[in-house]
């Protein structure tokens, strides 16, 4: 049931605060609090009366963050130099390629399944062609991002290229020409004539 009156507090709540600048949302719920506007451990974002306030004055709500892709190319980039790097990502490689959800099916059990990587395969194939440290942990991770599709099964709305547009190959080793073998007849040694 909506409160007109706390409406129009809530209302005027974010009008003035969000008037001079924008707020990181964590500082906005803390005055929202003070304000009594909010309960202690009630989010912003799921409070009504903030979502309608927030759709009368056409707020939007703008990420300031990494995201997940954004913290793996962080550390990422600190792991360049260390020895057997790409075993200081493997972990989080796997935790951002492969996603769960409870099962439907066993209590207590989960299902697994792919995620898309798009952008953050796009990033680490760009880096490839400066042949350097971080292009060989990029290609690296690649590879363990396709040791996981090969596993767990291909993201439908994934491409199996990183970034096709390029024209380079992937894997590297389908831009090598392919090995050729040769057989030809010679005379029987001697010790085979029998």
């Amino acid at each position: 049931m909506k409160n007109p009156r706390r409406q129009a507090r809530v209302t005027a709540f974010l009008r003035s605060v969000l008037a001079e600048a924008p707020q990181d949302v964590l500082k906005l719920e803390a005055m929202a609090r003070t304000e009594g506007l909010l309960g202690d451990r009630q989010r912003i974002t799921h409070a009504k009366p903030f979502k309608r306030g927030k759709h009368s004055l056409r707020i939007r709500s703008v990420r300031a963050g990494f995201g997940p892709s954004g913290v793996f190319m962080a550390l990422f980039e600190g792991q360049v130099s260390a020895p057997h790097a790409v075993h200081g990502l493997a972990r989080l490689i796997r935790n951002l390629a492969i996603g769960s959800k409870p099962s439907d099916q066993w209590v207590g059990g989960f299902d697994e399944f792919g995620v898309p990587l798009t952008g953050l395969r796009a990033r680490l194939f760009a880096m490839l062609p400066a042949n350097d440290e971080r292009a060989r942990l990029a290609e690296q991770c690649l590879i363990v991002i396709e040791e996981h599709r090969d596993d767990r099964g291909r993201v439908s709305n994934e491409p199996r290229h990183p970034d096709i547009v390029t024209g380079r190959a992937w894997p590297p080793e389908a831009d090598e020409p392919p090995v050729v073998l040769s057989f030809t007849a010679s005379e029987p040694e001697a010790h085979d004539r029998g």
